[in-house]
């Protein structure tokens, strides 16, 4: 083995190019589909680490009419990116199930609160 001088620049070959195939490039995406019921949108992207449900200004999830709680539920992700519903003012359904503390949602699970129906989704 020879040695290489000080001084001298050695260069590198190239990384190699890996071409990723789309299925690979994708991202989940999770998102609420509403499926019955009255919320301002039919879609929504969970974006953030707190998703309130309610009719506040500050909700994410606008739910609408005149019985329509401020605060219905809450919905948190946590550091290794799942997401939990939590009752607030209204003790939400899973799956036809009361929840009694933070739930877990897994894809195709039926979210039920206060006259709206959503199912949580990854889109791609």
């Amino acid at each position: 083995m020879s040695q290489i001088p000080s001084g001298v620049a050695v260069l590198e070959p190239p990384a190699p190019v890996v071409e990723s195939s789309p299925e690979v490039a994708r991202q989940q995406v999770p998102t609420l589909v509403v499926r019955k019921g009255k919320t301002n949108r039919t879609e929504y992207v969970l974006r953030g680490d707190v998703i309130v449900v309610g009719k506040a200004p500050a909700a994410t999830v606008k739910l609408q009419g005149w019985l329509a709680p401020m605060t219905a539920a809450q919905i948190n992700r946590r550091a290794d990116r799942s997401y939990y519903i939590g009752a607030a003012e209204k003790v939400p359904l899973v799956n036809g199930y009361r929840i009694a503390h933070p739930t877990q949602l897994a894809p195709g699970d039926i979210i039920e609160i206060a006259g709206v129906e959503m199912e949580f989704v990854y889109r791609d």
